[in-house]
């Protein structure tokens, strides 16, 4: 597309010319779009109660990790378990379990920041010893 016009100058008795000022959007965000953006491109799937969760909000309570397959027993907020293996999807980051030791899961998660592009996370889920009493 051509140029767009210069702006009109405005004069005025006794005064100084001034050009007026017009805001061309091209190349800046737009300040009324959110920051939560949609994904319309990728429709979300619910893959169960543990996708209603941040990782924040879940606890591991038990590992079986001396074996072929190891597991974890997670709990929700509301004290419901789950038994978590690894590539078990978890958490509402689209998380999947990438790991799990003696005392960790250990959960990639994936992010969309505020301006569009799609990053990753290694999340660390430990489980809390009790110290006696």
């Amino acid at each position: 597309p051509p140029p767009p016009p210069p702006p009109p100058v405005i004069e005025a008795e006794g005064e100084i010319a001034q050009e007026a000022y017009v805001y061309r959007s091209e190349g800046k965000r737009d300040p009324f779009r959110s920051f939560q953006l949609q994904q319309e491109e990728e429709p979300e799937i619910s893959f169960g109660p543990l996708g209603d969760y941040d990782l924040s909000q879940l606890s591991v309570v038990a590992v079986i990790w001396d074996t072929r397959n190891p597991r974890a027993l997670v709990t929700d907020p509301g004290g419901r378990s789950f038994m978590i293996t690894t590539g078990s999807r978890i958490g509402k980051n689209d998380g999947r379990v990438l790991q799990i030791e003696d005392d960790l899961v250990l959960v990639q998660e994936r992010f969309i920041d505020f301006e569009g592009n799609r990053t990753t996370a290694e999340v660390e889920m430990r489980m809390h010893r009790s110290r006696g009493g």
